[in-house]
């Protein structure tokens, strides 16, 4: 009985969403789920684990962030949505951080006593808590931003005009400062 409750609760919350976040949630959750199944029935080799992982990183809040997506995130339905994924993906990160499995093979002639390149994870699953940043940011961006210009932060990547399309608002030097910062938390978060 509370298993069709769920799955009705899931399907009204999904039934609701913008097209672009139903297929962005399918292809995340998705893959996600392969890279967990390869994962624990060893159907791929650790460094190709690590790989998909390293990929799904970056892929993840890029794609929240380059694409009209971006602006759908100030509903606070699917930011809250967004926001449980992470938080899985958040404790993926952290009780796998110490797992051999997981471990970064580096280059023969990687130079670990640079202070930058030491910084580096050293564990790919690290990079999870990636989406979690992101949106912690996003989140404190786009309140001041509404406070700043009136309105919610917006896409600025792959704009040929200083009008958003989605939103036919001009965008501001806040907006594309905004998403730099963005865009650089995102490298920050899986990186380190």
């Amino acid at each position: 009985m509370n298993l069709c409750v769920l799955r009705n609760f899931m399907a009204a919350l999904i039934s609701n969403l913008p097209f672009r976040q139903k297929f962005l949630l399918i292809a995340a959750l998705s893959f996600g789920i392969f890279i967990f199944f390869c994962s624990a029935i060893n159907a791929l080799s650790n460094d190709t684990i690590n790989t998909l992982i390293f990929y799904y990183c970056f892929g993840l809040p890029f794609s929240l962030l380059g694409f009209s997506t971006e602006i759908d995130l100030n509903d606070t339905k699917i930011f809250l949505i967004w926001l449980a994924i992470s938080m899985v993906l958040l404790i993926i990160s952290l009780a796998t951080n110490n797992s051999d499995k997981f471990l970064t093979h580096r280059a023969a002639d990687f130079d670990y006593s640079s202070s930058f390149n030491a910084a580096m994870s050293r564990h790919s699953t690290s990079g999870l808590k990636s989406l979690f940043c992101f949106l912690m940011v996003y989140w404190i961006l786009n309140q001041l931003t509404k406070k700043i210009n009136g309105d919610s932060l917006v896409n600025t990547f792959m704009q040929r005009t200083w009008t958003n399309n989605d939103t036919k608002r001009k965008m501001t030097g806040v907006d594309v400062f905004c998403n730099i910062i963005l865009y650089i938390t995102i490298f920050a978060s899986v990186l380190f």
